[in-house]
């Protein structure tokens, strides 16, 4: 178990959670699947890994081949990129992704940051390094998984040629939902907890998804929401940091300004799991932004 949880998941701890699922789909666990997924994500601990965990231990249980198909070895393709290509590479690659994630006017927005940041940090031998830094964090804090982006990657036709693949024969599509009506406050815990629903949802995903261009906007549905406000604080603190290095780039050590850059990547999760990870997030932005370092004077 410990050697198909590391090749299929990522993972070797994983393990314990393929095994649950394969022994609840044997008929070992009586308890419910929506109790034990439930549990799951009330857990709080990378929640969406481990139910794909469980659901793969379930699979296994059900259709061992199926699953040891996918250990089928592959080849591994390494691409030589000529020297400075990669950092342009992406860039265009981030560029690329907004424009599908909202419009081009979000993809300008990105890439004028990034310029405005090779511009200040010429000149540095880390500036290659910091500016790949910038470029993932900040497509990060403006390509937030919100409401329109979950319906955007599930109305794509690839998302159900991708189940296709994986499955033969009939199957049913479900979705686990948080987002706008779909999110139940849990009495017990406070906390959001998911809705299922079927696969009739699919033509709303379409539906959402075409109109994603509202985002932010005052017809945004979801703007009020505390995600979509936390989301935002995010993105206008990284773009109030970006804006500063102009002013402290030459005077701050390496260290302090990778972390001032790097800070966001500790924002992510859903929900609960989002806030507490963005309280870490923002107290590493103000210990970059505040605690002096050698040969500087403290503001």
């Amino acid at each position: 178990m410990a050697a198909l949880a590391r090749q299929l998941l990522g993972d070797a701890i994983l393990s314990n959670m393929l095994l649950l699922g394969y022994a609840w789909q044997k008929g070992a666990i009586p308890v419910r699947r929506p109790a034990m997924e439930k549990a799951i994500e009330l857990n709080g601990v990378a929640a969406a890994t481990n139910q794909k965990a469980f659901a793969l231990g379930r699979w296994l249980a059900h259709d061992n081949a199926a699953v040891l198909r996918l250990l089928a070895p592959v080849q591994v393709v390494r691409m030589q990129m000529k020297a400075g290509g990669s950092l342009a590479g992406l860039i265009d690659d981030r560029t690329r992704r907004l424009v599908g994630y909202q419009n081009a006017a979000l993809a300008d927005r990105y890439r004028k940051r990034i310029a405005a940041v090779q511009r200040t940090l010429a000149g540095r031998s880390d500036a290659e390094a910091l500016v790949r830094q910038v470029a993932t964090q900040y497509f990060r804090v403006l390509a937030v998984k919100d409401e329109f982006e979950v319906a955007r990657l599930y109305a794509r036709p690839e998302f159900l040629q991708s189940l296709r693949d994986a499955f033969e024969g009939e199957f049913k599509i479900g979705f686990h939902l948080a987002g706008g009506p779909f999110g139940k406050l849990d009495k017990l815990t406070g906390k959001v907890s998911k809705t299922r629903v079927g696969g009739w949802i699919r033509p709303m995903f379409r539906m959402l998804a075409s109109v994603r261009f509202l985002r932010g906007s005052w017809l945004d549905p979801f703007a009020r929401g505390a995600e979509a406000v936390l989301n935002r604080r995010v993105r206008d603190a990284y773009e109030e940091d970006l804006d500063a290095i102009e002013q402290v780039a030459a005077q701050w050590p390496a260290e302090r300004l990778r972390e001032l850059l790097a800070w966001p990547a500790s924002v992510r999760g859903y929900g609960h799991v989002r806030e507490r990870q963005a309280q870490s997030g923002f107290a590493r932005r103000d210990k970059a932004r505040s605690n002096p370092f050698p040969n500087e004077e403290a503001s």
